[in-house]
């Protein structure tokens, strides 16, 4: 195998394994997100709705209250992954389907 095509397979590679570790960053803050409204809010997980507003915002339903959370990523030595993800929720808070 030549050099050039190691070289793009390892491109390739690395940018697998960066898109899938992005994506899983938003899972881990969505599903971060929806443990604190279930949590906060006491309602099960399965009836928290979380949409995600972009960049590190996200609004969660949980059982007919709804709240703004902003998410980061810290890096973590404790963590398998490296990193860990806080949430916080943001002082507005609302009844589903108030304005």
């Amino acid at each position: 195998m030549s050099d050039d095509l190691r070289v793009i397979r390892r491109r390739g590679w690395c940018v697998a394994v960066a898109l899938a570790a992005s994506v899983a960053g938003c899972a881990t803050m969505e599903g971060t997100v929806r443990e604190r409204a279930a949590t906060e809010y006491r309602c099960h997980p399965d009836r928290v709705t979380v949409e995600d507003l972009g960049g590190n915002g996200f609004r969660a339903n949980a059982c007919g209250r709804e709240a703004m959370y902003v998410c980061e990523r810290q890096r973590s030595y404790w963590s398998a992954s490296g990193s860990e993800v806080t949430c916080r929720r943001e002082a507005r808070e609302a009844s589903a389907g108030s304005p």
